[in-house]
Parts: structure tokens; C-alpha cells; sequence
């Protein structure tokens, strides 16, 4: 992701469904974005999907138990530091055949300013920002930050 290897040859990068902020710092997170605007022809559009951190905070769970499609059982333990903008996640999961195996993983909930200067730095400039998929508009409360930035 920070070393994609094109260079001003496609029209459009996608990032969806939160896959953005799992790296280790926000330096890292940076080089990421530098290489999708590096792959973009000029003009070109980059979308990032990722959880409003304003929304996630005001619904924060730290423990949370739920079902997956094949009938596992999920316990999921969160805590938010929030001098790092992270979510630690340890997620401990129940399989139907009595199994257990336990996940960790750590992603960084930006804000929509913070998006904005890490895009503006790699020369992007925001387009649109959007509360969900079908295109509302972007509030504290959308579940959703998708936000469209065109190269210069």
C-alpha cells in the first residue's frame, strides 16, 4: 500500500470499507496516500471509505459480543486511546466446532481535517465527502466518511 509502483496511470483509486489506518503510524498512513496520488494520472480521483470517528466515539462499545453468518461466536474487547486516535481490538471467537481463536489489530479513526491535510499534502484536494452510499451528506452522526479527492 505504500509502494503501489504505478505512476500517473490510472483515473481512479478505491480504498473502501475502513481498509485505511491500519498502519503503524500516521507517517506510514501518509506514504499510502502519497503513493495512490503518485499512481493517479493528473485529474484523477482517489475515494477513501472509512468510519466517521465522531459517529464511532459516540457509539463506542468497549465489549461487544455478536453471531458471524456461520454461527461463531464473536467477543470483541475495545479500547480507544485517544492520544493516538487508535482503536486496540482484541477479538476472541467461539467457532461452532468449539475451537478458539483470539485476533488483535489496531486502526487509527481519523478526522474528516485530518483526512483533509494528509490528502492536501500529497496534492489531492477534497471534491466531495459523503455520510454513506447513497450519497448523503456527511454530519457527526453518518456512520460513514467517504470522501472523493481529485490529483491536481
Amino acid at each position: 500500500m505504500r509502494e503501489i509502483g504505478f505512476n500517473s496511470e490510472f483515473d481512479a483509486v478505491i480504498n473502501m470499507y475502513s481498509s485505511f489506518g491500519y498502519l503503524e503510524t500516521a507517517d506510514e498512513d501518509q506514504k499510502a496516500i502519497n503513493a495512490a496520488s503518485l499512481a493517479l494520472r493528473g485529474g484523477g480521483l482517489l475515494l477513501i471509505d472509512l468510519m466517521n470517528r465522531d459517529w464511532t466515539m459516540k457509539c463506542f462499545e468497549s465489549l461487544a459480543w455478536h453471531e458471524n453468518p456461520r454461527g461463531d461466536l464473536i467477543l470483541a474487547e475495545r479500547y480507544f486511546d485517544s492520544l493516538s486516535g487508535r482503536i486496540n481490538s482484541r477479538e476472541v471467537t467461539i467457532h461452532c466446532d468449539g475451537r478458539r481463536t483470539e485476533n488483535y489489530h489496531s486502526m487509527r479513526l481519523y478526522t474528516f481535517t485530518e483526512l483533509q491535510s494528509m490528502l492536501n499534502k500529497s496534492g489531492l484536494e477534497v471534491q466531495f465527502v459523503y455520510g454513506d452510499y447513497e450519497s448523503a451528506p456527511f454530519t457527526a452522526d453518518s456512520r460513514r466518511m467517504i470522501v472523493v479527492s481529485r490529483k491536481q
